[in-house]
This record gives structure tokens, C-alpha cells and sequence, in this order.
């Protein structure tokens, strides 16, 4: 529920295209809301991403005391799906049967935080990148910076 005195503002977003892509590209993110008035929301529009995943999730800019909070995700045309935990509990999704695209309320983010968008490919050849691909879709967690479970496939 968002107060009186709130400011609702309406963003239609798309994951990046990984078309065109440099051909070693597994990932191309891009930040769609970087600093806010402090009363500001977002209603988000997104639609499903379609060969691939595509996440949202808040970033930390602070050097000092880097995070991420996966916020919703998309992966090979399927409707967005909110994170596990409390921040993502919070939120509100809206992906109506009879509409292509969902819509997302969040609140605004703090001073060294964004929101980022972020598309992955469909990962073919690497076992590491599968290994990645895996964790994001089963814990939305891992990250391919992260550590990974090595030799995975065995």
C-alpha cells in the first residue's frame, strides 16, 4: 500500500537484448532505477523474457559493503516470478492470465543502491556456466562472479 503523499511512478522496462551481443557475452545488465526521491514507487511493467533469464534485483554501490537482492526474475517466456525472502515477500506482482506483460510495485531505493536488469543466455557448451544457470533458477542466487560447485555435472 502506498501512502497519500507517495509519487507512483509508471516504467515500462524490457531485459536487455542479447542480440548482437558480443558472442562471448553471457550476461548484459543494464540499470533502470538509479536514484529516487525518497517518496517515489515504480510501478514496473515487464514482460516475459523469452530464450534465457532475465532477473531484477537491487545492487549496492557501496565499495565498502557490496550486495544484491534478487528482487523477480523471467526465464524462456514464462510469466515473472517474485524472490524468496522478506524484500521480495513485501512486494506486489500483478501478472494478469489474459496480459502478456505483469506489473511490479517497488519502493524507492536507498542512496547507494539501483535497480538492475540483467539478461543471461541460454548456456550450451560451458559445464561452469551450467552450473550457474542452475543455481540462479533454483536458489536465484549464485551469480557467474560467485562461486560455483565445480565439476557439477558428475
Amino acid at each position: 500500500a502506498v501512502s497519500e503523499a507517495t509519487t507512483v511512478i509508471q516504467l515500462k522496462e524490457q531485459c536487455p537484448s542479447l542480440q548482437g551481443a558480443d558472442a562471448s557475452a553471457e550476461r548484459i545488465s543494464v540499470d533502470i532505477i538509479t536514484s529516487t526521491n525518497s517518496k517515489d514507487h515504480y510501478e514496473l511493467q515487464l514482460e516475459p523474457f523469452p530464450n534465457g533469464l532475465c532477473t531484477l534485483t537491487i545492487i549496492s554501490t557501496d565499495q565498502e559493503n557490496p550486495y544484491l537482492i534478487p528482487v523477480a526474475r523471467s526465464f524462456d517466456d514464462r510469466q515473472w516470478q517474485l524472490a524468496a525472502g522478506p524484500f521480495a515477500a513485501s512486494l506486489d506482482l500483478d501478472c494478469p492470465s489474459d496480459a502478456s506483460a505483469c506489473k511490479i510495485l517497488l519502493p524507492p531505493v536507498k542512496n547507494e543502491e539501483i535497480y538492475r536488469l540483467a539478461s543471461n543466455t541460454q548456456y550450451t557448451d560451458n559445464p561452469r556456466a551450467h552450473s550457474i544457470r542452475f543455481l540462479e533458477r533454483a536458489t536465484f542466487g549464485a551469480t557467474g562472479d560467485q562461486p560455483v560447485i565445480e565439476n557439477f555435472e558428475e
